[in-house]
């Protein structure tokens, strides 16, 4: 093969070659820059349909799913209890538990490829629980589990691709093990809320776009049609 073809094939496999991550995950907030707010789903206590969507404010499209109907809650006093810092008053949770008093977890959310996301999540009864996340980078997945404290407070649970490269494409979360409060009903592993979506996307790390690289590998194309019609050029004058 000459060297124009190798030029060629070199840029044919750049543009081709396929990522592979190292997906992490994290129990604390992280330095996102999107976000998605539950509240344009609706007023608390407005019934989520078992497959819903969202948009963030980065303008994602966000696609969600439970095994049956949901809800939002609006976290009040007279709602769901506010944990500073968590699970802020005036925010907007999503609620696994439906209208007819059946509990509909897992929730499953699924984007653009993002380099990391993730929540706070809290079960539906003051005791202890933990929570697992599965984060998903295409078909390849990964989960791991986080304990709250005694209390049952709100906790973070996220993933991160610790390569920077945007491949994180879902996450589905649940609990379990959960504690039920004296004088309560039992708990549900399957009831749970929760807050705000956060993301970290391509744009706060200047990773190339999918389309940078179809126009990198275009334009190697372009550059090998170039030497080569040179060439032929050179071999006609000769």
């Amino acid at each position: 093969m000459n060297s124009n073809g190798k030029l060629l094939l070199a840029g044919l496999c750049v543009a081709c070659a396929p990522a592979f991550g190292a997906l992490t995950f994290v129990n604390s907030p992280f330095a996102s820059n999107d976000s998605v707010n539950w509240s344009q789903l609706g007023p608390d206590q407005t019934s989520i349909p078992g497959s819903f969507s969202a948009t963030s404010v980065g303008l994602l499209s966000i696609s969600g799913t439970l095994s049956g109907d949901g809800g939002t809650a609006l976290v009040t006093p007279g709602s769901w209890a506010a944990t500073a810092g968590e699970f802020n008053s005036g925010d907007t949770l999503i609620w696994t538990g439906d209208s007819g008093g059946n509990d509909n977890g897992p929730l499953s959310l699924s984007f653009p490829a993002v380099i990391e996301v993730g929540l706070w999540i809290q079960a539906d009864a003051a005791g202890a629980f933990t929570a697992q996340i599965t984060a998903f980078e295409g078909a390849t997945f990964a989960s791991t589990t986080f304990s709250s404290d005694t209390n049952g407070d709100p906790i973070f649970v996220g993933a991160f691709e610790s390569t920077s490269a945007a491949l994180i494409t879902s996450v589905s979360y649940v609990l379990t093990s959960c504690t039920t409060a004296p004088n309560t009903s039992p708990c549900n592993l399957d009831d749970f809320a929760v807050d705000t979506l956060f993301l970290k996307t391509p744009a706060s790390v200047g990773t190339p776009e999918p389309s940078s690289f179809l126009l990198l590998g275009s334009g190697l194309i372009g550059l090998g049609w170039r030497f080569r019609k040179q060439s032929l050029k050179i071999r006609r004058t000769l």
